[in-house]
């Protein structure tokens, strides 16, 4: 059997929460990530976790850019690369998944571990 992560939403699009995210910088990398959000044409920086869980839409970034900026930079030296279907099968992004459960998936998401079995 063959651990993978899958989207069982017809609506979503692999995506993860911002606590999801945390996680795997953190265990991965070592690294903290920012979050930021649009309110009055500024991008703000959002900290409260419960913000963080109804966010409609997010930039994330591997430095902090400070609590209010106009612009965020669309290269890799300022902003984390989403996940992609690349990881389905990260050991550490299932482990994520197992133990947060719906609080591992994000917007129309809805992320869960599935066992594949070897049909050969």
């Amino acid at each position: 059997m063959k651990k993978v992560i899958f989207d069982i939403s017809p609506l979503g699009s692999f995506q993860f929460s911002c606590e999801a995210y945390i996680i795997y910088y953190r265990e991965k990398y070592g690294q903290d990530i920012f979050f930021y959000t649009r309110k009055n044409g500024k991008y703000i920086r959002i900290e409260d976790e419960e913000e963080l869980k109804h966010l409609n839409s997010r930039v994330i970034t591997n430095k902090d850019l400070g609590y209010e900026i106009d612009w965020i930079p669309h290269d890799s030296e300022a902003r984390v690369k989403p996940f992609s279907e690349e990881l389905e099968d990260d050991e550490l992004l299932i482990k994520i998944v197992e133990d947060l459960g719906d609080n591992a998936s994000w917007k129309n998401s809805k992320m869960k571990v599935v066992e594949l079995q070897d049909v050969n």
